[in-house]
């Protein structure tokens, strides 16, 4: 029996049999992944319409709120939650405000703000905890 090419693929055909293998395997990881991430539940964000502005005063900013923030923080379920206002330009806190229990995990949102006393006129970054 001679040895010949007759079973043997070239190299176009070998390339193109690892590219198909390597497409379905991405197309596989992409949708598992794509389900894990629609299986996970994201807690939801605070709703900024209950911060009304921010004030500032001699002894630092308070933040104005619409209404009582722990009917937000007990209707989505969270034990607490905190204020926290920082003054960016000399990175440090002004005024913090706890409501509830603040011990335990939490996540944070911040926003910008612009304090208000009188004329003047100060950036603040005001930074939520929403504590579990």
């Amino acid at each position: 029996m001679g040895l010949d090419r007759k079973g043997d693929v070239g190299f176009m055909e070998a390339m193109a049999g690892a590219m198909t293998v390597c497409v379905v395997m991405m197309c596989f990881t992409a949708f598992v992944a794509a389900d894990t991430a629609l299986d996970r539940g994201h807690p939801e964000g605070f709703d900024w319409t209950y911060v009304g502005g921010v004030t500032a005063g001699p002894e630092g900013c308070t933040v104005d709120l619409v209404s009582d923030p722990m009917v937000f923080a007990e209707s989505r379920g969270y034990a607490g939650l905190s204020f926290s206002v920082y003054d960016p330009l000399s990175d440090t806190t002004v005024s913090e405000i706890v409501y509830g229990n603040t011990d335990g995990p939490h996540i944070s949102e911040r926003r910008v703000f612009s304090a208000t006393d009188g004329d003047t006129v100060t950036p603040v970054i005001v930074e939520v905890g929403l504590f579990s």
